[in-house]
């Protein structure tokens, strides 16, 4: 039984049909609505909770209580027919499952399809990192002096919760399905985004670093006593230099490949989504208005096709109401855990995250910025000896001409290489851009902590509105992030 206490000061009976008629629609797979057709009785009459309820992509079913006729599929605000003839009995079962069932739209360019993309999700198992995709965290570490932290097995991360689920009040916790269901299955999709974003991120870092080491070795025959080391045989020299540039090359498109042919990108993408909507799920599960979730659709990053959004809808279904009496003391216990375990710990995650991106941006800029100007101090320094000796001189004298100009040569054509390669690093990773979106987010969070601080909600709504907000900012820093990236796959070799 989930008992509201009071909706608002003055008790208006229309807020308390809305009220009811949301949380109905926060909980439910279809909606069967026995109505006559005719215009809304007022706030929270049937006719705006359909529409709310066409908002959220929620199917609708409805049976005229006016007209004796075939239930029909309300879409649009339009009726459309479902049933032919006498069959609708017997085709009732078949169209709710039909509208419950995974998404099965044709397959895209790369042939595959959102049933395809849930499969692959739901068979994959947990494994242990690969060497190579340490490269980013590694990177990082270098940039910001932030340690790198090796993604915690699932098995491991048990209690991650515990602090959150506490601090709720005891029937807010609904029962285990919070640890059984919405935890349990984070858990999975957080991990499985971490992996992907290992590989992709640390794939696209190593491209660009062994397109340099590329250049590096390819022009190592032209330093003075290289040759030596292969017994002053020149072409051995030039063929091992020819084969080390070879793997480098075969290095790059065999990520590149490999990325694409996984998806990295685009998988990173969908399960990292997926992830932070059943973590946020949490803010609003125990007012009773998880749904609220995917209003607009805004965190799923795509359509309402998509199957992070129906495997996300499939497991928070499984969330039961509070058996609870949500008066003062329950919303106010709610919204002091949701504060102090969620609002908090976002507002020091950004906050750390913009100064740690902020100065990866700057380091890797102007590291670059180095490495073009040593160049160009390359370039001064050779026309600096040629107008001391002049051309002939330069030519003919020993240590200019076979060890100062090959070296020059070398690292005028060297360095700007490496700057590039950080400067691609630089674009793809894009850290400023993230850097600004979580000062936004940070802002507005702090907002909100600001006012639950000095306005604490005390009626259910002003409640719901409040966690709804918290809910709300994180999902559209997600829907920005997920714009940010989508347009940043795995560079081409080249």
């Amino acid at each position: 039984v989930f008992e509201i206490d009071s909706i608002c000061p003055d008790d208006d009976r229309s807020v308390a049909y809305e009220t009811a008629g949301l949380v109905m629609l926060d909980h439910v797979d279809v909606v069967l609505a026995i109505w006559d057709g005719g215009a809304s009785g007022g706030r929270g009459g049937t006719r705006e909770i359909m529409d709310e309820a066409l908002r959220r992509n929620l199917p609708i079913i409805w049976i005229s209580s006016a007209v004796d006729r075939q239930p029909v599929r309300w879409k649009q605000r339009e009726p459309v027919p479902v049933f032919a003839g006498s069959k609708a009995s017997d085709d009732f079962a078949t169209l709710i499952m039909d509208m419950l069932r995974p998404p099965e739209s044709a397959a895209d360019e790369s042939g595959q399809s959102e049933l395809a993309r849930l499969k692959r999700f739901l068979s994959e198992e947990e494994r242990h990192p690969a060497p190579w995709t340490w490269a980013h965290d590694l990177l990082l570490r270098l940039l910001t002096g932030k340690p790198a932290a090796a993604p915690g097995r699932v098995v491991e991360r048990q209690n991650e919760w515990s602090e959150f689920l506490d601090g709720l009040p005891p029937k807010a916790r609904l029962g285990n399905a919070m640890e059984e269901v919405l935890r349990k299955r984070f858990l999975w999709a957080d991990r499985k985004a971490t992996e992907l974003g290992r590989l992709y991120r640390s794939a696209y870092v190593l491209s660009f670093l062994f397109a340099a080491l590329a250049v590096f070795v390819g022009l190592l025959t032209i330093l003075d006593g290289w040759a030596a080391l292969f017994g002053d045989n020149i072409a051995v020299a030039k063929t091992v230099c020819a084969g080390a540039e070879l793997f480098f090359i075969a290095l790059i498109i065999s990520i590149t490949v490999a990325g694409r042919r996984g998806r990295w990108h685009e998988r990173f993408l969908d399960v990292r989504g997926l992830a932070e909507m059943l973590r946020h799920a949490r803010v609003l599960a125990p007012v009773g208005r998880v749904g609220r979730i995917f209003s607009g659709h805004a965190a799923a990053g795509r359509g309402g096709d998509s199957w992070t959004l129906w495997y996300a809808r499939a497991a928070i279904r499984e969330l039961p109401l509070p058996n609870a009496r949500v008066d003062t003391a329950f919303i106010r216990d709610s919204i002091t855990a949701v504060v102090r375990h969620e609002l908090a710990g976002q507002i020091a995650y950004h906050h750390e995250n913009h100064k740690s991106l902020e100065k990866a941006h700057h380091r890797l800029d102007r590291a670059g910025e180095v490495l073009f100007y040593t160049a160009i101090f390359m370039c001064l320094l050779w026309f600096s000896i040629v107008a001391v000796y002049g051309f002939q001189a330069a030519d003919h004298t020993h240590w200019i001409s076979h060890t100062l100009k090959s070296i020059l040569t070398f690292l005028g054509a060297v360095l700007p290489a490496f700057a590039s390669a950080l400067a691609g690093i630089r674009g793809q990773g894009d850290f400023r851009a993230s850097a600004q979106q979580s000062v936004a987010t940070e802002k507005e969070l702090r907002g909100l902590l600001h006012r639950a601080e000095t306005q604490m909600p005390t009626y259910y709504p002003e409640a719901c509105a409040f966690l709804e907000a918290v809910a709300d900012a994180m999902n559209s820093e997600l829907g920005q992030w997920r714009l940010l990236f989508s347009y940043r796959p795995l560079p081409a070799p080249g």
